[in-house]
């Protein structure tokens, strides 16, 4: 395999590693269980979470067009198990809304 196709899976394992760790803590925070008190905003780790699952997908995006084996290393973040199980959230109030993935324009090739 290329090196760079080797760096891109190294750069997008890191990094959803990292995603996933910011996103169990910003779970934790809204559910009031966090276990230590934030040095920063939360608006701030919530807007880096964002930004981390738009460069994951956008790696996702760039692995299928060059054919670098994503799929490999689990689930997508695009493709993340949703548990469908009903639940009764009429004693709480939302505290942020939840950022919605930007789609990705494709990249014009000039001809």
């Amino acid at each position: 395999m290329e090196a760079y196709k080797e760096r891109m899976i190294e750069e997008y394992k890191q990094l959803k590693e990292r995603y996933n760790k910011l996103h169990r803590l910003l779970v934790k925070y809204d559910a009031g269980t966090l276990d230590f008190t934030l040095n920063c905003p939360v608006d701030l780790l919530r807007r880096q979470a964002e930004a981390m699952w738009d460069y994951l997908y956008i790696l996702e995006v760039r692995a299928e067009i060059e054919g670098v084996p994503l799929e490999d290393l689990g689930e997508s973040v695009s493709a993340e198990p949703i548990d469908a199980s009903p639940i009764d959230l009429s004693p709480f109030k939302p505290i942020a809304p939840i950022p919605t993935p930007r789609p990705v324009e494709p990249i014009k090739e000039d001809k």
